[in-house]
Parts: structure tokens; sequence; C-alpha cells
């Protein structure tokens, strides 16, 4: 399936536009769900359907797994922030691009990021014209200093607090934080929404991979919820 093959339904989510999802058994073993035909309450696809969308670089990883980003690659899947790389690949370990986060936090405030002449211009445009991004490194990998310092400005668009701040003394490596990124990242550890890559390490300059970015998503909407 392409892009032109999904549509979108009324919660945000994506399905197939005949009605058809590649989906895993809880067997494993690959079966197409029918939406027109099944019975699915609330409108959810269950996790049975959810499980091709989580993967290790395969289709082949069923629902219960033990990986850390499971339940927060569920979130963002089923929230409608985040979709597959392809019809049936999550690919957590893959990099996240700027063109990626830009369209998913459109997609958390409400935009319909769909149907522009590519597929990340309506979250690029939404993000320039907020003075979230400046445009530039589209298809570039974000690194967690970057990724941080939008979800920031984020917030500041949203007039949430960002005042609190914490002691980035404990790692190593704080030096190597930019100085434009710095507020950002000390208001993302101080509540949680960042955490070291070790215990001694803040990791900056590292990319961001599409499984820490569903785990950091996560944590902002449950926060921002919160407030």
């Amino acid at each position: 399936m392409t892009e032109d093959d999904f549509g979108s339904a009324a919660n945000g989510m994506r399905y197939a536009s005949n009605g058809i999802v590649p989906c895993l058994s809880r067997m494993g073993s690959l079966i197409e769900l029918d939406l027109s035909r099944a019975v699915i309450p609330d409108n959810t696809i269950p996790d049975f359907a959810f499980s091709a969308f989580i993967s290790l670089e395969t289709i082949r990883l069923p629902v219960g797994n033990d990986a850390w980003y499971f339940d927060s690659v569920k979130y963002v899947y089923m929230n409608g922030l985040m979709t597959g790389v392809s019809s049936n690949i999550f690919a957590p370990s893959s990099n996240l691009t700027t063109a990626m986060l830009m369209t998913i936090l459109a997609r958390h405030a409400g935009i319909d990021t769909y149907n522009g002449s590519t597929w990340y211009e309506k979250g690029m445009a939404w993000g320039i014209d907020n003075e979230i991004t400046d445009g530039t490194n589209i298809v570039g990998n974000v690194t967690r200093q970057r990724f941080v310092t939008i979800l920031y400005r984020y917030a500041v668009m949203l007039n949430y607090d960002v005042s609190t701040q914490a002691d980035l003394s404990q790692y190593k490596d704080a030096g190597d934080i930019a100085s434009w990124a710095f507020d950002a990242m000390s208001w993302a550890v101080a509540v949680g929404l960042v955490n070291g890559r070790t215990d001694a390490t803040i990791a900056p300059l590292g990319y961001t991979t599409r499984a820490e970015a569903a785990t950091l998503l996560q944590r902002f909407a449950i926060l921002v919820e919160a407030l």
C-alpha cells in the first residue's frame, strides 16, 4: 500500500481506504482485518491489528512484547500522532527527521497534515508560521537538544509555564549543550521529559530515534494534559 491508500478516521487514526488493514494475529501469523465488517468498540483498532505497526525492522513482533518503547509507540499511534514509515513498519530504531517532528506536533495541535504537495508540507508550514522551526534541515535527523528545544517552543506557544529548570551538572557532557538549547534541555529534564542516556550523560548531540520520540511525545502529552 502507498500513502494514497490510507484514509483518516474521525478520531485521527489511519486506516486503509478499502477497509482492509494488514495485521498480525495473536499467534503471529499475517492476516488482513476487514474494518468494514469487524465489530470494533469505540472505533479503535484492537491490539492485534495495531501490532502490525510495532516492529524491530520487521512486522513479526507480537503484542505483549517487552520492548521498552511499546506502550509509547502504541500511544502515539492510537492518538494519531505517529504512523508507520510504511503500511506495516514503525522503524523504532530509525532516526526522527525535522519533517516528521513538525508533522507530529501539527497533528497534536489539531492540524490536518494530509493532502499537501508533500507529506510534510502542512506540518512544516505550521511550524514555521508558529516560529517553532525556521524551516531548515527538513529531512535532516533531529538531535536530542533540538527535539527538546522544539517541544519547549511548542509549550511556550501553548502558554505553558516553562520556568522550571534542572541542574544539569550531573551530566559530564552538559557542556556540549548549545546555548540556544540549554534552557529547553534544563526544562525538559526538570519536568521529566528527558532522562540521561546513561546516569552520567545527557547526549545532547545524539540523534533522536523514532522510539525515543514516541516516548517523549507521550510524556509531553501527559504533561500538558495535567496542566
